[in-house]
C-alpha cells in the first residue's frame, strides 16, 4: 500500500470516527448510556486505526491530532492503558506548543483516572486558575506563607463552593472529601499560575453533564459579587449562612496585600468560553468596605456592643463548643474572642500560636470581662492602609 492509499485510508476512518462520535454525544444527552459507550467504543476503534495508519508518515500535520482524537475516546471509554499510549505516541513527534499542552493535559487526567481506579462514567476533571502577581514574581522569588496561604485558601473556598452546591450543611461540608479531590497543578516559572482540579470520585454519576460548570460559575460569580461589594445580593444566594460568613472570611485572605502580592486573578473555562475576575482591591480596602458579619446563633446570655476594639496577641486555643479562642496581649491579659462559625476553621485556626491583629465589638455578659465578638483577624505584622499600583495579570480578560 502506498503512502497516498494509508492516507486516504486514513481520512475515511476519521470520518467515520467522527460520525460515530457525534452519535455517541447525542446518546449521552439523550440519557442513553448504554448506547453512548457502545458508539464511543466503535468510533475509538475507528480512529485509533485511523491514527495508527499514519506511524507511516509522521511529519504529517495530522499524525498529532489524530492520536490526540483516539486518546480522547480511549479515555473515555475506561481505556486507561491505550489512552496512554496515544497520547505518548503523539508527543513523540514535532508538536504545536497549544497541540503539546493539550496532549498533556489529556494525559494528566488519564493518569489521574489510572491513579484512583475510576471509570470515566465516575471521574470528571477541569479547572480553575488563580494568578498571582507581585514585586517578586518577575524573580520568581516569594515569601513561603504569602503563597501556600492562597493557595489553602483557594483550595478551601472551591471544596465549600462544591458543598454549598451539594446542599450539604456547613457542618456537614466534610461530604465533599469523601466524593471529591482538589488537586493542585505545578506553579508555573516567572509567575504565580496555580491550576486546581476538581475530580467527582463517586458514588454515583452526576446526570447533569455540566455540574462543574455549574462550580465554576458559582465560584467566580460569589467572588465577583464580593470583590464589587454587592454582600446582600452575595448573601442571598446562600442557604446556609455559615457558607457565606466562610466565603467572606477566606476571600479576604485570598486578596493581594498590595506589597508582596499586589493583584489575584482567577480564571476558569466555563460552557467554553474563558472567564475570569481580577481582585482589585486590597485586604485593607477590603476591611473598610465590608461591614461586621452578624452571627444568629450567639447564645442569649451574649449582647453584642455597638462598642468596637481591637487586641494584638498571640492567638492560644479554641473551645470548639463554643466557638470561642482566646487571645494572650503583650501585656498578659487574655481576651476570649467569640467566632462566627463560619470562619472559625477555615479563617481563625490557621493563626492559632501566631501573632494577630483581632477586630470586633464588646460582648456583655455577667461577671465576664475583656470579651469580644470577631468581626476581623489578620496577622500582626501585615501593613496597613496600602495604595498598591495594580498590575493585572497576563492574558487576564474581565468576562
Amino acid at each position: 500500500m502506498t503512502a497516498q492509499s494509508y492516507l486516504k485510508k486514513s481520512v475515511r476512518l476519521h470520518r467515520e470516527a467522527s460520525a460515530l462520535a457525534n452519535r455517541a454525544r447525542i446518546a449521552q444527552f439523550d440519557g442513553d448510556e448504554a448506547e453512548y459507550l457502545n458508539l464511543t467504543e466503535q468510533a475509538f476503534r475507528k480512529e485509533s486505526k485511523s491514527a495508527k495508519l499514519l506511524r507511516e508518515d509522521p511529519s504529517h500535520h495530522m499524525f498529532a491530532i489524530l492520536h490526540r482524537s483516539a486518546a480522547t475516546l480511549a479515555y473515555r471509554c475506561g481505556d486507561y492503558e491505550s489512552a496512554e499510549d496515544l497520547v505518548l505516541c503523539g508527543l513523540q513527534r514535532g508538536v504545536a506548543s497549544r497541540l503539546r499542552e493539550e496532549l498533556y493535559s489529556l494525559l494528566d487526567k488519564v493518569r489521574l483516572a489510572q491513579k484512583y481506579g475510576m471509570s470515566v462514567d465516575e471521574l470528571e476533571v477541569e479547572d480553575l486558575v488563580m494568578t498571582l502577581r507581585g514585586i517578586e514574581a518577575n524573580r520568581t522569588l516569594i515569601e513561603p506563607s504569602s503563597l501556600t496561604k492562597r493557595i489553602n485558601n483557594f483550595t478551601t473556598l472551591i471544596r465549600n463552593t462544591i458543598g454549598s452546591v451539594n446542599r450539604y450543611s456547613f457542618r456537614d461540608r466534610g461530604k465533599v472529601d469523601q466524593y471529591y479531590r482538589v488537586l493542585a497543578t505545578v506553579p508555573s516559572t516567572g509567575s504565580y499560575r496555580i491550576g486546581m482540579t476538581m475530580t467527582h470520585l463517586g458514588p454515583q454519576r452526576f446526570p447533569d453533564l455540566s455540574y462543574f460548570d455549574g462550580v465554576r460559575h458559582r465560584f467566580l460569580e460569589n467572588l465577583r459579587l464580593f470583590n464589587s461589594g454587592a454582600l446582600v445580593q452575595l448573601r442571598n444566594g446562600f442557604q446556609d449562612e455559615r457558607y457565606f460568613q466562610n466565603l467572606v472570611g477566606l476571600a479576604k485572605e485570598l486578596a493581594p496585600d498590595g506589597e508582596v502580592i499586589t493583584s489575584v486573578g482567577i480564571e476558569a473555562d466555563i460552557e467554553g468560553q474563558r472567564k475570569s475576575i481580577l481582585f482589585d482591591s486590597t485586604r485593607d480596602e477590603l476591611d473598610q468596605m465590608i461591614l461586621p458579619i452578624e452571627e444568629e446563633s450567639v447564645a442569649d446570655e451574649y449582647q453584642i456592643t455597638d462598642e468596637p476594639d481591637i487586641v494584638v496577641g498571640v492567638l492560644q486555643y479554641a473551645d470548639a463548643t463554643k466557638d470561642e479562642v482566646k487571645l494572650l496581649t503583650d501585656n498578659g491579659k487574655w481576651w476570649q474572642i467569640v467566632v462566627p462559625e463560619g470562619l472559625a476553621e477555615d479563617v481563625v485556626k490557621p493563626y492559632f500560636g501566631d501573632r494577630v491583629r483581632v477586630q470586633g465589638r464588646h460582648i456583655i455578659r455577667a461577671r465576664k470581662a475583656r470579651r469580644l465578638y470577631l468581626d476581623n483577624i489578620r496577622a500582626a505584622g501585615e501593613s496597613k492602609n496600602i495604595v498598591p499600583q495594580l498590575q493585572a495579570p497576563d492574558k487576564l480578560l474581565e468576562a
